[in-house]
């Protein structure tokens, strides 16, 4: 049953990727050699300046943009985002560091002086990387910690030399984890915690290094970036790479002889289960922060039980898996791990004979029960492999509803898993789109709001038909955001509604009942804004976010647009919806707090006002807003 669920979210997952992906189309006719561009620059330690030898250079070029003829491109200044978990605005900045575009050119090191070059480059906008061994990796232009850097603008023939990375030593945590009687507890996952928000503007713990407690219960976490922290330790269930890796590699892994010990509560440094009482910590360059000791206290575990049925027939599913998700958790999950409920229970004991379940050591705490269940494949099924796929995809039931535990078993649920519903609708465009426009290259996609990935979600995704008729599949009762991925960036989307119902702002709700239409438009119609940002002398400043703001209707993520300067402070913003927005250049910012509103009206009066209309095209000078003010 394991492994069906593990291909299956794996064929899902390669299909939501193949959706949001629009593939650039090439023209015909003979090419003219182009001339090839190289980069010159040096490595050295931040607080030294000696050279830094055999650092990695890595150079990523940025997925060109499908753009009409003549106009800019606007890859030049909005990198697309890396590492980012669920819908993103436009150039909106992922994981720190994380050199996710395409193609990729192989690395370069530097030399005993701490030299290198890149050499054959062709003409584009790129990113650039150093990393190397006790150090923090770097992106060129990255003013601080956890920002992103610029993004490089790279012509034909351009020999760009004196590109300087100062890189800082990184640090190590270490410490000791034991039990109540002052033992010490071996395989105990220890986590560096950074405070930061998420892409709906709320603050999380973001996970970024983990290290295993030892059989002398000791950890060691190294290479840690400087910064402020907060440190947890956990008995970690089985993540989603861990099921994977036991589902390819059985007998691999874990030692063997190592047992951990349910029961033990995720503790934050020093000692609170709360994580609002948790003490951050400071990691300094090139420092070691020592005794960092954990006291781990059991807590009582609990069951979750009840019966699985299948709506369509009212018997119990032949296969069912029952995961669990945190609902207020603090720190930042892997959506795969939300996926598979790799967050908490050990197992859900489903018998298929009488759709029985017993999700057991379940932590008392607010969850998402998530079902996943297989009813029988459809009669003439497609043979071979991916027949079979795409059969067991097509008979995926779900369900999720959310559950309460505190002081006692959860007894006698009952979960209605179904096929769902399909939702029809059309899309139609309004103006002339890019020549590389095609309702093949975009796709159609429902999220929940109660921001749980989920399976269904996966499922939740169509491509239009030539006609721009489309088909939401699988589609169960709740609430949800309507969203498109893969529309170029010069187009936008006008309206969503639901039965006549304007979806974009608030989400809609679907119910079991018949279904309703979706009818969407979407405008290439679009506004423009490019320009400069400088600092209070006018001096251009590189590696800037830009970010437009509507005046009204925030909650629409969609519609903000974000930029960084390139190397000379130039950025453009373009596929603008009309309205009324404000324009903000901040030094330094925390990416996505500009989603929370207590962070935005501190900066109100910072923001430069913009009015957009249809097709407009303007160039503003934005001021740089310094990291001095609150």
């Amino acid at each position: 049953m394991k492994r069906f669920f593990v291909t299956a979210l794996l064929v899902l997952a390669g299909l939501q990727t193949f959706a949001s992906n629009a593939v650039s189309q090439g023209l015909g006719g003979p090419q003219v050699p182009v001339a090839k561009a190289t980069i010159e620059g040096t490595v050295v330690r931040s607080s030294t300046g000696e050279a830094v030898s055999r650092a990695q250079i890595t150079i990523v070029r940025n997925a060109p943009a499908p753009v009409a003829a003549g106009q800019p491109n606007p890859a030049a200044t909005q990198p697309q985002a890396a590492g980012q978990r669920g819908a993103a605005p436009q150039g909106a900045p992922g994981q720190a560091n994380a050199p996710a575009q395409t193609p990729s050119i192989a690395p370069v090191f530097t030399d005993d002086q701490g030299r290198f070059q890149l050499t054959d480059l062709e003409p584009g906008t790129y990113r650039l990387f150093a990393a190397r061994n006790g150090y923090t990796r770097m992106e060129y232009g990255q003013k601080l910690m956890n920002r992103p850097g610029t993004v490089l603008n790279i012509t034909a023939g351009q020999v760009m030399k004196d590109v300087a990375f100062k890189l800082t030593p990184a640090g190590t945590v270490t410490g000791r984890i034991v039990d109540e009687l002052g033992d010490p507890l071996p395989g105990l996952t220890v986590q560096i915690l950074r405070s930061t928000y998420d892409q709906n503007g709320k603050r999380t713990l973001q996970p970024t290094s983990t290290a295993k407690s030892n059989d002398l219960g000791e950890y060691r976490v190294y290479f840690v970036p400087p910064g402020r922290y907060f440190v947890s330790a956990l008995a970690a269930a089985p993540s989603f790479d861990a099921i994977l890796t036991a589902a390819t590699n059985p007998g691999g892994g874990a030692n063997a002889n190592e047992v951990v010990a349910p029961g033990y509560v995720q503790t934050y440094f020093p000692n609170t289960t709360d994580y609002t009482r948790a003490s951050a910590i400071e990691v300094l360059p090139g420092s070691e922060v020592s005794a960092m000791n954990f006291t781990m206290v059991r807590q009582q575990r609990f069951h979750i039980k009840g019966r699985v049925v299948d709506l369509t027939t009212g018997k119990p599913p032949q296969v069912a898996q029952l995961s669990l998700s945190p609902r207020n958790s603090a720190v930042a999950q892997n959506p795969l791990d939300a996926i598979l409920g790799a967050a908490a229970g050990t197992g859900a004991n489903y018998n298929s004979a009488e759709g029985t379940f017993d999700l057991r050591d379940v932590a008392p705490g607010s969850y998402w029960l998530q079902t996943l269940a297989q009813g029988t494949p459809a009669p003439g099924a497609a043979q071979g492999a991916a027949g079979a796929a795409a059969a067991a995809i097509a008979s995926i039931m779900t369900a999720i509803q959310p559950i309460e535990v505190s002081g006692a078993d959860v007894d006698n649920l009952t979960i209605a898993v179904g096929s769902g519903i399909a939702i029809p609708g059309h899309i139609q465009v309004e103006g002339t789109p890019p020549p590389a426009f095609g309702f093949d290259r975009i796709a159609l996609a429902l999220t929940p709001t109660s921001g749980v990935v989920t399976l269904g979600s996966l499922l939740q995704v169509a491509r239009p038909a030539s006609d721009g008729g489309f088909s939401l599949e699988k589609v169960n009762a709740g609430e949800y955001r309507f969203g498109i991925q893969g529309l170029p960036p010069a187009m936008h989307v006008k309206s969503a509604r639901f039965d006549q119902t304007d979806i974009l702002a608030a989400g809609f709700t679907v119910t079991d009942r018949s279904p309703g239409t979706l009818q969407v438009v979407v405008s290439a119609n679009s506004g423009q804004i490019d320009g400069n940002v400088v600092d209070k002398d006018s001096k251009p400043v590189r590696g800037i976010p830009t970010v437009l703001i509507p005046d009204r209707n925030r909650d629409r993520r969609d519609i903000y647009k974000i930029a960084q300067t390139d190397q000379n402070g130039h950025f453009i913003l373009n596929g603008i919806a009309p309205g009324d927005y404000k324009l903000f250049a901040w030094e330094d910012i925390e990416p996505f707090s500009y989603y929370d509103p207590d962070v935005l009206k501190q900066f109100e009066d910072n923001g430069k006002p913009i009015h957009v209309v249809e097709t407009t095209k303007e160039t503003y000078e934005i001021k740089l807003i310094p990291a001095a003010i609150p």
